[in-house]
């Protein structure tokens, strides 16, 4: 169990460090590019634009910014699913636990017809409609 978390622990370090990659760098671009917003488009003789660095910011942005979500929802999700497979692991001991106390009672009983008796009278608990 030991490897297992240290296996873990190294996938949630890596995760973040990528995601603060991701944010740092997206920060870093909207400054750019807010940088850029005052420089005029150049335009060429014929009135076309030959170079718009705003735009050419902008552009670059709207290709990082969806790395930036993509690391985030994963970091979320995993982080989520981790904890989710936590709980299931501890119910599952909990009921591990709870069938071996309930296993040790009927087989120390001197009575023979235990759980006869108590499946008729909580078929539920037994997996039966009542």
């Amino acid at each position: 169990m030991g490897q297992s978390s240290s296996k873990l622990d190294w996938g949630m370090i890596t995760r973040l460090a990528i995601t603060a990659v991701l944010l740092l760098g997206c920060g870093w671009w909207l400054w750019v590019v807010s940088q850029n917003l005052s420089v005029r488009a150049e335009v060429g003789e014929d009135g076309a634009i030959v170079l718009d660095q705003f735009q050419r910011a902008k552009d670059v942005l709207l290709a990082v910014l969806p790395l930036l979500t993509l690391a985030l929802g994963y970091w979320f999700g995993t982080q989520g699913t981790a904890k989710a497979e936590e709980k299931a692991e501890e119910a599952t001991a909990e009921a591990k636990g709870t069938r071996d106390r309930i296993e040790a009672i009927v087989a120390a009983s001197s009575e023979t017809d235990l759980l006869s008796r108590a499946r008729n009278q909580n078929p539920r608990a037994f997996g039966e409609a009542g």
